[in-house]
């Protein structure tokens, strides 16, 4: 039996997708040859969080060790996954597994994870989850904060065994220089296939055409020029935007909407808790996702995995599997191309549908706990068997 440690900084649902990937990792790879377990600091281990991330992990809950914040650790800690009790754990247990799976790059967590890992010389595997792109590494901020995670990087290069990437686009902008270190892609399991409930095609005959965007706001995701494209659209276009951000941000957006009268045409939902997701993607017909770049983009895939048809820009990790299996569109991230893309769909209903019945198919086969599991079993077994 291979006893693989997952260490994450923490799991609040602010910290976006990777707390979903996270908690599926540990589910899916967990079996007959391979027990998980995961460790994350939270601010309070009886809090309803805490209930709700045990409740999300059902029959493995009792692999989810939370180990509480204390004083100026809290709350805002949770960025940074800033935990003495977890380091102190680490360094006591870490010599009871096989394999050290690392969680994000500039976490507490992940430098203590390895540290702890090397005092107990056991492999390090680190799952970036976009951090270590170049984007990331010198995106704005001082220059002594740059510098330190390019240490970092070569850190992880030299001392972690496997990295994990979720795209062949992460990879090609993650993978530190010169390190001996392998690297996979793997897409995050997103599709639990553990039940026998199957996801119905949708079919699109309501005149009007309903569009989604999902996420947190931010530059990069280029909502601004979503607005204008949804300006460049017939009144049938409706656009509803899921997802909070920065308030100067949002106010901005907003007026973007007045300036381009489409006011009554836009609204905006906040954020979106996973308990309500699955209104959110039943109450529109596409999801947008026109990112400047994403290493994967786990909406578009949720969105998939419901039968809603994905665009997404080409500097999305989605748009590989998209342009391999279908189930979406990838289209430029330009108010005239994407306009163009939605009309298109508005007037071939019929493709609409099919692309629907793609999506749930491509998310089965390629984004399933079964297949990701044992593609990421193999992985970490592999990693295990090397001797240092």
């Amino acid at each position: 039996m291979l006893k693989v440690l997952h260490v994450a900084g923490g799991l609040e649902p602010e910290l976006g997708g990777p707390t979903t990937a996270i908690l599926n990792y540990v589910v899916c790879a967990d079996g007959p040859a391979i027990e998980s377990h995961l460790v994350s600091p939270i601010d309070d281990v009886d809090s309803p969080l805490a209930r709700e991330l045990r409740a999300k992990l059902g029959s493995h809950a009792e692999k989810l060790t939370l180990l509480e914040r204390t004083g100026r650790f809290k709350g805002r800690a949770s960025r940074w996954g800033i935990s003495l009790s977890l380091a102190r754990w680490l360094q006591r247990n870490a010599s009871e597994f096989d394999v050290i799976v690392l969680h994000g790059a500039w976490m507490f967590s992940s430098v203590a994870g390895l540290f702890a890992a090397r005092r107990a010389g056991k492999p390090c595997v680190l799952v970036p989850h976009e951090s270590l792109t170049e984007y990331d590494v010198n995106r704005k901020g001082s220059a002594a904060r740059i510098i330190a995670k390019r240490n970092l990087k070569r850190a992880y290069g030299k001392h972690c065994r496997l990295f994990v990437f979720t795209s062949r686009a992460e990879a090609a902008q993650s993978f530190p220089t010169g390190s001996s270190a392998r690297q996979t892609v793997l897409p995050y399991p997103l599709y639990d296939d553990r039940g026998d409930s199957t996801p119905v095609p949708r079919t699109f005959v309501d005149p009007a055409f309903r569009i989604g965007f999902l996420g947190r706001l931010h530059p990069k995701k280029n909502v601004d020029m979503l607005l204008r494209a949804v300006a460049l659209l017939p009144e049938r276009f409706t656009l509803t935007i899921g997802g909070d951000g920065p308030a100067d941000l949002k106010i901005k957006l907003e007026s973007l909407a007045g300036e381009l009268g489409i006011v009554r045409r836009v609204s905006w939902k906040g954020f979106i808790s996973s308990d309500r997701k699955d209104n959110f993607f039943q109450s529109i017909d596409v999801l947008v996702m026109p990112s400047a770049f994403e290493s994967f983009g786990i909406v578009a895939a949720e969105a998939m995995m419901r039968g809603v048809p994905a665009i997404v820009s080409p500097q999305t990790g989605a748009a590989e599997i998209i342009a391999e299996h279908g189930g979406g569109l990838a289209v430029e991230s330009k108010e005239t191309m994407l306009a163009e893309a939605l009309l298109s769909l508005d007037r071939d209903r019929a493709r609409m549908t099919e692309l629907s019945k793609e999506a749930i198919a491509v998310s089965a086969k390629e984004l399933s706990f079964s297949h990701i599991g044992a593609r990421f079993g193999d992985q970490l077994t592999d990693v295990a068997r090397v001797r240092t």
